[in-house]
C-alpha cells in the first residue's frame, strides 16, 4: 500500500506539471489562431475580372475562404440598408468597386503559404486593407509551439518512465530480504508475482481515473479539447516501468 502511494504521488505530480505546460501551450496557440481568424483581407477593384483572376491564384493556397461581392449586388444592399431608395437614381455604379473578402484559416496555414499570399497580393494593383505583421507574429508563435509540443511530450514520457522505474525498482529491491525469508519458510514463489501484478493493475486503474478527472478539469479551465492519446500515453508511463521491474526483479527470481 505504501509503495503504491509513493508511485501514485510521483505519477500525479508529473502528470499535473506536464498537463499544465501543455494546457498553457494549447491556450497560447488558441489565442493566436483566433487572432488570425479575426483578420480579414479586404480587396477593392472596379474591375471584376481583376478580382476573379486574383481569387483563382489565392484558391491554390487552400487556406483561405474567399467571397467576391459584385458592385451590382452591393449597391442595392447599401440602398436598402441605409434607406437611400429616393436617391438611387443619383448613385453612379461606375464609381463603386467590387469587393473581395479573404478570410484566413489558421488550420492549414504555414509560413510558406503566408509568404506566397504576400507575393500574390504585392503583384495586385487593387486597393487592399490588410495587417500582415499581426498575422505573421501569430503564425510564428503557432509554428514555434507546434515544434515545441513533441519535445514536451517526449520529455514527459521519458522522464516519467525513468523516474517511476528507478523508484519502483528501489522499492522492490528493499523487499528482497522479506521475500527471501518468506520463501525459506515454505512460502510459494508465485505469491510475490501475484501481489506485484495486483498492485500494479490497481495502481494503473486508480491513476487512470484520477488522470481523466484531472485532464477534464484542466481542459475546462482553459476551454480546450482533450487529446484522446493523453490518458493512454500516461498509463504507459506506469505500465512499462512496472513491466521492466517485473522482468528484472520478480520473474527472474521466481
Amino acid at each position: 500500500m505504501k509503495k503504491n502511494l509513493i508511485l501514485f504521488s510521483i505519477f500525479i505530480s508529473l502528470i499535473f506539471t506536464f498537463d499544465l505546460i501543455n494546457a498553457n501551450l494549447d491556450f497560447i496557440q488558441k489565442i493566436n489562431e483566433n487572432k488570425i481568424k479575426s483578420e480579414k483581407i479586404i480587396i477593392a477593384d472596379k474591375s471584376l475580372k481583376s478580382l476573379e483572376s486574383l481569387k483563382t491564384r489565392l484558391d491554390s493556397l487552400t487556406s483561405f475562404k474567399i467571397i467576391i461581392q459584385k458592385k451590382t449586388d452591393l449597391i442595392p444592399m447599401l440602398i436598402k440598408e441605409y434607406g437611400l431608395k429616393k436617391y438611387s437614381n443619383l448613385i453612379d455604379e461606375t464609381n463603386y468597386p467590387n469587393i473581395m473578402t479573404v478570410k484566413i484559416s489558421p488550420k492549414n496555414l504555414n509560413n510558406s503559404k503566408f509568404l506566397k499570399l504576400n507575393k500574390i497580393l504585392a503583384t495586385s494593383k487593387s486597393q487592399k486593407i490588410f495587417h500582415p505583421d499581426m498575422v505573421k507574429k501569430s503564425l510564428f508563435k503557432i509554428e514555434k509551439i507546434n515544434k515545441f509540443k513533441p519535445i514536451v511530450w517526449i520529455s514527459e514520457w521519458l522522464l516519467g518512465i525513468l523516474i517511476i522505474f528507478t523508484i519502483q525498482n528501489l522499492l522492490e529491491k528493499n523487499e528482497d530480504k522479506f521475500w527471501d525469508i518468506f520463501y525459506s519458510t515454505g512460502g510459494q514463489k508465485k505469491t510475490r508475482s501475484t501481489k506485484f501484478i495486483f498492485q500494479n493493475v490497481s495502481l494503473i486503474f486508480v491513476a487512470s481515473i484520477i488522470s481523466i478527472i484531472m485532464e477534464n478539469y484542466i481542459a475546462k479551465i482553459y476551454h480546450l479539447q482533450i487529446s484522446k492519446f493523453n490518458v493512454p500515453s500516461q498509463i504507459g508511463m506506469l505500465f512499462f516501468p512496472g513491466l521492466l521491474v517485473y522482468l528484472k526483479n520478480i520473474r527472474r527470481g521466481n
